[in-house]
């Protein structure tokens, strides 16, 4: 319900033709021929749904990248967590939608919220458990007509998630779901 190219493609399925994500192997030649230093952003739909993905994010840290990650939080194991900590990956980006019933509701799956806070809250365990400043963790909220009212708990949300960094944002890539359209009430 909350991602934008979901609608665009259901909607152009007929004229959207199938594509072939690229192999691990063709990913990571990809990464090799980055400069050094270069920011890895690994975003989606959902990039831990890859089987392989660490193996990307080894990838470019390897080659001294930065890299960023952004995720629903639902598929963030306490292993990849680990891992994420100890390669010194620079930030993970957390989607939340507001307060644990608008989001599972725009999610459209009861658990996601819990998964989201448990596996955040997880990470910055691990991440102070190993002195580390990395990564930085970000939560990010898109202002949506079924959330903006409810922003100041969405925000008291984020820190008890354990965020270093809170973004909102008022526009998404639909214009139909952008904080455009909220009514006129709406003081941006």
């Amino acid at each position: 319900k909350m991602c934008c190219f979901l609608r665009e493609m259901e909607n152009k399925k007929k004229s959207i033709s199938p594509r072939k994500e690229l192999s691990t192997g063709d990913f990571i030649k990809v990464i090799s021929t980055l400069p050094k230093k270069t920011n890895c952003a690994f975003t989606g739909g959902e990039p831990f749904v890859k089987k392989d993905f660490m193996a990307l994010v080894r990838a470019a840290k390897k080659r001294n990248n930065q890299v960023t990650i952004g995720t629903n939080g639902v598929l963030l194991s306490k292993e990849r967590a680990q891992e994420i900590v100890e390669l010194g990956v620079e930030q993970v980006c957390f989607s939340l939608d507001g307060p644990e019933k608008i989001h599972n509701s725009i999610r459209r799956r009861e658990s996601s919220f819990r998964a989201l806070f448990d596996n955040a809250q997880k990470l910055r365990d691990i991440r102070d458990k190993h002195h580390s400043r990395w990564p930085r963790i970000m939560v990010n909220a898109v202002i949506l007509n079924e959330n903006y009212a409810l922003l100041p708990q969405t925000i008291e949300i984020m820190k008890d998630m354990g965020a270093d960094i809170a973004s909102i944002e008022a526009v998404d890539g639909s214009y139909e779901r952008s904080a455009n359209r909220l009514k006129p009430s709406i003081d941006f």
